[in-house]
């Protein structure tokens, strides 16, 4: 997240929805699949992009309930339930990433 975080430093949503996603879920589908199916992989990536989401979400939700206005924690509700699915979707192909890479490494190690 901090690599994301850096690069994206100047934005304000997409680093906090990109960064959850990206490294995490792709690394989560190469340890779930680990040479075999691709869908176990798939499913690791979603959920781990979900939780990722819900996480950025909630914290960004709470920080600007504490400190800014209540337009702010209201709008990113509204944008976190918004691309919920769009983040499940990163995760799911990122996942299936990381089985793909797995199935080679473990294909290449027997």
């Amino acid at each position: 997240m901090a690599v994301c975080a850096y690069w994206t430093r100047n934005w304000d949503a997409p680093m906090l929805f990109m960064a959850p996603v990206v490294p995490c879920s792709a690394l989560s589908g190469f340890l779930v699949a680990r040479g075999r199916v691709v869908e176990p992989g798939m499913a690791a990536g979603v959920a781990t992009a979900a939780t990722g989401h819900g996480i950025a979400v909630s914290a960004a939700f709470l920080y600007c309930a504490t400190t800014g206005s209540w337009f702010a924690s209201v709008a990113w509700m509204v944008m976190g339930a918004t691309l919920i699915l769009l983040s499940m979707l990163l995760g799911a192909a990122f996942g299936a990433l990381g089985a793909i890479l797995a199935r080679f490494v473990w294909a290449t190690r027997s």
